[in-house]
C-alpha cells in the first residue's frame, strides 16, 4: 500500500509536486523509486491495490462549521488568498458563516496574483487599498501557500 502527498507551494508551480508514502505515513526511499523509474524492467508490482479519494477541504470546512459558531455580527471582510489553496474553499465558508466577503487574489492560480506572495505591509499595498475604499470592517490576507496570515483592520 502506498499514500500520495501532494505538495504545494507559494513557490513556482515546477516546485509543487508530490510525495509517496508508505502505510505509515513514511516517505518512500526516493533511490528506490528512482531506480524503477529509470529501469522498470527490474521492479517488480506488488498486488494492485485500492484507490481512494478523500476530499481534505471538504473535511476540514465541514468540521470548522461544526466547531465554529456562527459571528453575533457578520462582517464585512476583504479576504486575499494570494491565489493560493484556500481560494477555492476559504470564501464560501466565510460566506456560510455569515460574512460579507469581498475578494481579492482568490482564484486557484498563483500565476494570476497581483502581489508578491508574501503578506507585509511592502506587499499588500493594493489590498490595504482595496479595504478602505470598500468600507470593510478587517481585511484577512494570507500568503501563498496559506500557512502564514496577516489581519488588517
Amino acid at each position: 500500500m502506498v499514500g500520495v502527498v501532494v505538495t504545494a507551494s507559494h513557490n513556482p508551480p515546477n516546485y509543487n509536486g508530490f510525495k509517496l508514502c508508505d502505510p505509515r505515513g513514511m516517505c518512500a526511499n526516493q533511490e528506490s523509486i528512482e531506480a524503477c523509474f529509470y529501469d522498470s524492467a527490474g521492479c517488480r508490482a506488488g498486488a494492485m491495490g485500492d484507490e481512494e479519494f478523500l476530499p481534505g477541504a471538504d473535511i476540514l470546512y465541514e468540521h470548522l462549521a461544526r466547531i465554529c459558531p456562527a459571528p453575533r455580527e457578520p462582517l464585512r471582510l476583504v479576504l486575499d488568498c494570494a491565489c493560493g489553496p484556500s481560494s477555492t474553499h476559504l470564501p464560501a465558508f466565510l460566506r456560510r458563516q455569515g460574512h460579507d466577503v469581498l475578494e481579492v487574489n482568490c482564484v486557484s492560480d498563483v500565476e494570476q496574483c497581483d502581489r508578491v506572495v508574501e503578506p507585509m505591509p511592502s506587499t499588500l499595498g493594493k489590498t490595504i487599498e482595496f479595504l478602505r475604499a470598500s468600507k470593510a470592517d478587517a481585511g484577512i490576507c494570507l500568503d501563498g501557500d496559506n500557512d502564514r496570515v496577516v489581519f488588517l483592520d
